[in-house]
């Protein structure tokens, strides 16, 4: 018969205090009941523990053995205990969150410092996925939160929306277009536009939306990512509409302005998706407050530099 884990602590406080009634105190039940468990484990094990010597107690050998691993149980069971406050304090845990390219690369890093700032005990972990990659890995519990573009159509996942991504058009500094107050849909994708790839390679979701407001237009360049068609603008070599996520709040350092489209109002939704199981874990939940309020702007600035967060995360 396996040992009842209540009878191996009442052991464990004879053994270390070689008392019974003192144990009975450490425990806050009973002397009687102190005894009773023990004679319930000796009979359970079907050997002599303790033998009474004076107004103590002498363990037998089969006592000082099994002593060893009721004192491992003990700080095993404290331990777990421990744990079990420190997570519900959000010092210990751990966090795994996926995100889209573009969410990952403008929108991620400086929630991330705030939330390594108030949580340093929680172990994060950032994952930049494509969204068909990522809704798998939710589903094997591997991923606790995804930010993505795409609303998910699986049953076993709750998405929401957090935010709206309102996209913004921008040309070189020194373009012509830069010193216009509004500037026509037609005029500016005659600057020459340069669109990032979609992947699978195809029509991307700034080309998508040109075409649903009837302009004809033809990519003058089509790029990898958000940032080299940010680069190859800045170079002079066209003009985008890309993720106002991702335009420079200083301008670029005067390489990049921001045009206003005469009647253009391109946005997509961004969403947040976890398993629909349950509630979501506490390190979750507070990692879903934070980014809420970053939606929201509603952040109170950072008491100190990014980099001296990072330094001292």
């Amino acid at each position: 018969m396996n040992p009842d884990p209540h009878q191996l602590l009442c052991f464990a406080a004879v053994a270390k205090t070689r008392h019974v009634t003192t144990a009975a105190r450490e425990l806050g039940i009973s002397q009687p009941a102190v005894s009773k468990q023990i004679k319930s484990l000796e009979k359970s094990l079907g050997t002599t523990l303790i033998e009474r010597s004076g107004r103590g107690i002498r363990l037998t050998d089969s006592g000082r053995t099994l002593a060893g691993y009721a004192s491992r149980l003990e700080a095993l069971l404290q331990e777990a205990d421990a744990a079990v406050a420190d997570l519900r304090g959000l010092r210990r845990g751990s966090l795994t969150v996926a995100a889209s390219p573009t969410i990952a690369t403008y929108l991620i890093p400086k929630l991330l410092v705030r939330y390594r700032l108030k949580y340093p005990g929680i172990s994060l972990r950032v994952e930049v996925e494509q969204s068909s990659a990522m809704l798998p890995r939710l589903l094997d519990g591997l991923i606790d939160v995804a930010l993505t573009e795409v609303q998910p159509t699986v049953d076993r996942l709750a998405s929401r929306v957090f935010m709206r991504d309102r996209y913004a058009a921008i040309v070189p500094a020194a373009h012509p277009l830069a010193k216009r107050r509004t500037v026509a849909l037609a005029d500016f994708v005659k600057a020459g536009l340069i669109v990032r790839d979609s992947p699978p390679p195809g029509e991307s979701f700034v080309e998508r939306e040109l075409r649903r407001l009837k302009c004809e237009f033809e990519p003058l360049l089509r790029v990898s990512s958000t940032e080299a068609a940010k680069e190859a603008v800045a170079a002079g070599l066209g003009v985008a509409i890309i993720s106002g996520l991702a335009v420079p709040t200083d301008g670029g350092k005067q390489r990049l302005v921001r045009v206003r489209l005469r009647g253009v109002d391109i946005s997509r939704p961004l969403y947040c998706v976890r398993p629909n199981i349950g509630e979501p874990s506490k390190p979750a939940k507070a990692f879903l407050c934070m980014l809420d309020h970053t939606a929201r702007g509603s952040l109170p600035p950072l008491d100190r530099p990014l980099t001296s967060a990072l330094a001292r995360g």
